[in-house]
C-alpha cells in the first residue's frame, strides 16, 4: 500500500517515524531513507469473521527474495500461533 513520504519526530519517545524499517531479509532496523510503501501481512478467517495482523514493514522498495523470506517467516509465525493455513 502506498503511503505519503513523511518523517515525523515524536519528542515524547524521542524517535523518528516514517523511515524505512526493512531493507532486506536480515537487515531490519531504521534506515535513513523515507518509506513510501507499507507491507502488511494480515490473516483473515474464511468461515468466521476474524483478523490477525502478523507483521508490517515500512519499505521504499522490496526484492522478491526478501518478500519470500518475510512471507515464509510470517507463515511460521501463524503456525506458532496455532492457526492452520
Amino acid at each position: 500500500m502506498s503511503i505519503k513520504e513523511l518523517v515525523e519526530f515524536n519528542p515524547h519517545v524521542k524517535k523518528a517515524f516514517g523511515l524505512v524499517d526493512c531493507r532486506g531479509s536480515t537487515d531490519f532496523g531504521v534506515h535513513e531513507s523515507e518509506a513510501n510503501n507499507i507491507l502488511m501481512f494480515i490473516v483473515v478467517g474464511l468461515r468466521k469473521f476474524w483478523m490477525l495482523p502478523i507483521s508490517h514493514f515500512l519499505i521504499h522498495s522490496l526484492h522478491g527474495e526478501t518478500f519470500a523470506g518475510i512471507t515464509c517467516n510470517d507463515v511460521l509465525l501463524t503456525f506458532d500461533a496455532g492457526i492452520k493455513i
